[in-house]
């Protein structure tokens, strides 16, 4: 529904009650999107002009949006989720452990030891992340321009 978001960045928290976000205002409206760690680092400093590529989470109780700064790093979010078991938190935190070329390094060498290192994967999910998402993101790779 939504490719990306540009305008002001009002605020950053890590770690927050609201969990780890921003808020960008684009044409005078506050939008609250959810990023991990390593996406808030990597921003500049708020009242700063942004683009920020985003994902809309749509659950039974609640709508959000998820921001990362580059499409590539969606992309893999949307496709980590794809994987049952894996949600929006969990694809956080295995992105904010490992960069997209990281990630896909893992998957062609199926070292799951190294995915379990993420906060919250375990072995057994590090393996079927891997049995399930392998080809797929093997295929994104080879079919993706540089952003």
């Amino acid at each position: 529904m939504y490719d990306y978001f540009k305008g002001t960045l009002i605020s950053k928290q890590i770690n927050s009650y609201r969990g780890s976000h921003i808020v960008l205002d684009v044409n005078n409206t506050g939008y609250l999107i959810n990023a991990g760690r390593n996406t808030i680092e990597r921003l500049p400093a708020e009242d700063s002009e942004i683009k920020v590529y985003v994902s809309l989470t749509h659950r039974e109780d609640t709508m959000s949006l998820t921001g990362f700064i580059t499409r590539e790093e969606r992309d893999i979010f949307n496709i980590l989720q794809s994987v049952s078991g894996i949600g929006a938190k969990s694809a956080l935190l295995i992105l904010d452990e490992f960069s997209v070329s990281e990630l896909i390094d893992i998957m062609i060498r199926e070292d799951s030891k190294e995915l379990s290192k993420a906060k919250g994967v375990g072995l057994k999910s590090a393996q079927k992340i891997i049995l399930e998402l392998k080809d797929k993101l093997i295929n994104w790779s080879n079919a993706t321009p540089p952003d």
